[in-house]
């Protein structure tokens, strides 16, 4: 009895760990130069905006912190600036958000494409 009721607790724990892992994201910049006021945009399955949010300037070769995910974003597109009075940038394709994770999103002078969000 005691050993079923250990397991019992045992398993229920290790089930539990998983409710207080977040999706979360980070933001990496290898492009070569500064960037500057990185706007990331939330969306989910469906492509439905969640939120928007500045996480400033970003130097290169310099990466965010961890960056909580709203509980229903699957996917995000980041834009920024190569001058701080330029023109945004965005990311190419969006980058899919893996759930319970962290994601690291790394911004080469590949990932983005002058244009529209």
């Amino acid at each position: 009895m005691k050993k079923t009721l250990l397991l019992l607790c045992a398993v229920a724990l290790l089930s539990s760990c998983s409710l207080f892992k977040k999706t979360t994201f980070t933001i990496n910049n290898t492009t070569g130069v500064d960037i500057y006021s990185v706007q990331v945009f939330e969306f989910d399955d469906a492509g439905n905006s969640i939120r928007d949010f500045s996480v400033g300037d970003l130097p290169n070769n310099v990466r965010t912190d961890e960056i909580q995910a709203e509980s229903d974003t699957d996917k995000i597109k980041v834009g920024f600036k190569v001058t701080p009075g330029g023109a945004y940038l965005y990311t190419v394709s969006f980058t899919k958000l893996t759930l319970l994770d962290n994601t690291a999103l790394v911004l080469t002078a590949t990932t983005m494409v002058q244009g529209t969000l």
